[in-house]
């Protein structure tokens, strides 16, 4: 080493120990300028026209390694729109017999079944293509506080851009947390290159389809896969996020009717859910509410739970419950387009 070389490293050091007070940085910068000799000269040179400390301590940082955000337990979530509203719409209609145009997605349920009560290490983010046909989606979904991205369609109706968009969001997530969970809810397209990067980054991945997922199998990361990547069909879990609202006109169908505008969309839905139901309603005004079931045990059930979440609800006769407010909770159960207000004996 040249006698130049050595002062360099002696005043860089000397530098270091004076200005670094977090034993840490101080250490990590040590034992970085050791290491890379060559760069000790125009390190010390660049630091000298810096006129206070404040600001030569943040030009020492910068040869620091970053720190990564997360958590090695945290979750990162993405859904590829494009396909899962299409997808997951035409399959809970033919589960259920069901008009296509009633189903919906409860997005804050989705997230939430697929966290799974997992820390999120970041926003959900969401990427689909406008016009939808409920174009008010993307609202709901920025006001649920996820990140939300969404491109034209070309003139063949076909997507542009979205799997792009998800794959590089991936990048990004990847290359800014420490190794955690990806987790993508998507309907189909081609993600092999970024999840073959995913695994060399030491992430784990989920990734959640419709019907019969994705062919994600590339012989050099097999062992990978096996140990680190899990797909999920999301047909099992479809009555804890889809649901129905609007006329159920099938003689058969049973309805519990409610007259209170104080039940929201949500509270409705955790009822179903709670009770492993497919989650149907129509809301005739707006201070009357129909949710519809299969038959006589299911209808007590959801009577029976929507009690249980209103405790200031009394019976005063016959199925009629007072609320609160001034507000009377009546429950009727139907049966083939008869109401009675007293529940008639009925085998499933």
């Amino acid at each position: 080493m040249s006698d130049s070389a050595s002062g360099s490293t002696v005043n860089i050091k000397t530098e270091i120990v004076r200005l670094v007070e977090i034993q840490g940085e101080k250490a990590e910068l040590l034992s970085y300028f050791t290491k890379h000799k060559d760069q000790q000269d125009d390190a010390l040179s660049d630091l000298n026209c810096f006129d206070t400390n404040e600001n030569k301590l943040a030009y020492l940082r910068t040869f620091l390694k970053p720190v990564l955000k997360g958590t090695a337990d945290s979750v990162y979530l993405f859904i590829d729109n494009s396909n899962v509203y299409i997808q997951g719409k035409k399959e809970t209609a033919r589960r259920e017999a069901v008009d296509e145009h009633l189903v919906q997605i409860d997005y804050g349920k989705l997230v939430e079944t697929a966290q799974d009560g997992r820390h999120m290490g970041a926003v959900p983010v969401v990427v689909g293509s406008i016009p939808p046909p409920e174009d008010t989606i993307w609202a709901k979904l920025r006001n649920l506080g996820y990140s939300v991205t969404v491109f034209e369609r070309n003139f063949l109706n076909r997507e542009k851009e979205v799997d792009s968009e998800v794959s590089l969001r991936i990048s990004d997530t990847i290359h800014d947390y420490m190794p955690g969970t990806v987790i993508l809810i998507a309907g189909d397209g081609d993600y092999g290159p970024i999840f073959r990067r995913v695994l060399d980054k030491n992430w784990t991945i989920e990734i959640w389809f419709w019907t019969d997922g994705m062919d994600f199998d590339y012989p050099e990361y097999r062992t990978a896969i096996s140990t680190r990547t899990t797909i999920i069909n999301l047909d099992d879990f479809y009555k804890k996020f889809m649901y129905a609202c609007g006329y159920n006109g099938i003689s058969e169908t049973k309805w519990l009717q409610i007259f209170t505008d104080l039940v929201e969309n949500s509270d409705i839905m955790k009822c179903y859910v709670e009770l492993d139901l497919f989650g149907w309603w129509y809301r005739p005004k707006s201070d009357s509410l129909k949710l519809y079931v299969r038959n006589y045990s299911q209808w007590e059930q959801l009577k029976n739970l929507i009690t249980r979440k209103y405790p200031n609800a009394r019976e005063l006769n016959n199925e009629v419950f007072f609320l609160e407010s001034n507000t009377f909770f009546k429950m009727y159960y139907h049966l083939k387009r008869k109401v009675n207000s007293v529940c008639p004996k009925y085998s499933d």
